[in-house]
């Protein structure tokens, strides 16, 4: 029987490295008898490796067979149509089969079951991996992606959680009912493995993710390099600064114009801000310690106390603040610049 390597994240534990590496050695792979299936992609995509997107729409609709391709014949249809054929003609090839998407662990279970039955069907087994990350490491590596993104998360602010409402931030990301389904669906199949322990691995975490799902294939022969800029992470002070922006944007309710290459420039204005790793003040951590608390045991009796012991850090308030105040005048700068740029190609257009 073949079978389906089939790597599902979770989110923020190197997968975007992993997609990068398995992308750069289908060569090598299918050597090993290993397909790693290439989909179609929007043009502004970053990750062109990434499964999640492809697949996800497939069984979102139905089996991959009966999925229904719907609307005009633009970009994003023909490729979900040429998406839908590669992974069908994936399924019946004679190789074993490699996925990797960290969006694949946060389907509903009806999706994971059409799947599961496609896979069955085309003879595979599954053999699948998750990583987690304990409950704290987690909710502040999804809360900046969240900043980064251009959403406003009113936990955070420079030296203290911004001004709510609310009497208290009472809940933070958690991946405790996507644990719980994915055990339900695949049982034994499934491989869980603290993010804590793969990092620890000599050679990193995606090394330790091919000995885990057991890929035939030596490490030492596999490319290293790759050319795709990896979600790089933002530190405390840029990723505070980048909030106030975040919060103005909300306010004005204009964060249809927040686009991509925008928060590139907000980015590349806060570059020179210096600063440790993004984490919660205490303060801030207060406001949502007792959900904390319930995501802590719900992990732990879930996957064990592995999973979930760990060691709490945060963040000193910031006091010094003028390094801020200049970057926020270079982003003014880069965003008044780009601003101006469109308008003259506007006028220049209509002349």
């Amino acid at each position: 029987m073949k079978t389906c390597y089939l790597h599902v994240g979770f989110h923020k534990t190197a997968t975007t490295s992993l997609q990068q590496i398995c992308g750069g050695n289908r060569d090598l792979f299918r050597e090993a008898g290993i397909l790693y299936p290439k989909f179609a992609y929007p043009e502004e995509k970053g990750n062109r490796w990434n499964h999640s997107g492809p697949i996800s729409q497939i069984y979102k609709r139905g089996k991959v067979k009966e999925s229904k391709i719907e609307g005009s014949s633009n970009e994003r249809t023909k490729n979900r149509s040429f998406n839908q054929k590669s992974f069908l003609k994936a399924l019946r090839q004679d190789s074993n089969l490699l996925l990797s998407g960290e969006a694949l662990s946060c389907w509903p279970k009806e999706q994971y079951l059409r799947f599961l039955d496609d896979i069955d069907t085309f003879g595979y087994s599954v053999k699948a991996l998750a990583l987690v990350r304990s409950p704290y490491s987690f909710a502040c590596s999804a809360i900046q992606e969240t900043l980064k993104s251009g959403r406003y998360h009113p936990l955070v602010g420079i030296n203290g959680p911004h001004k709510t409402k609310r009497k208290g931030i009472q809940r933070i990301p958690n991946r405790s009912e996507e644990i719980k389904i994915l055990q339900e669906v695949f049982g034994s199949s499934i491989n869980f493995q603290p993010f804590s322990k793969a990092i620890s691995h000599p050679q990193g975490p995606v090394a330790f993710c091919f000995e885990e799902l057991g890929l035939p294939i030596s490490w030492s022969s596999l490319r290293q390099e790759s050319s795709f800029d990896s979600n790089q992470s933002l530190n405390n002070r840029q990723a505070r600064t980048i909030n106030l922006f975040n919060k103005q944007l909300k306010l004005n309710s204009n964060r249809n114009d927040y686009s991509k290459s925008t928060r590139r420039l907000v980015i590349q204005g806060l570059e020179e801000l210096k600063g440790g790793r993004f984490l919660l003040t205490k303060e801030e951590f207060n406001l949502i310690e007792n959900h904390y608390n319930q995501s802590k045991k719900e992990m732990s009796t879930a996957l064990g106390p592995s999973f979930s012991d760990e060691s709490l850090q945060f963040s000193d308030p910031i006091t010094d603040t003028q390094d801020i105040i200049e970057a926020l005048a270079r982003c003014t700068v880069l965003l008044a610049t780009q601003s101006s740029k469109k308008s003259r190609s506007k006028t220049a257009n209509l002349d």
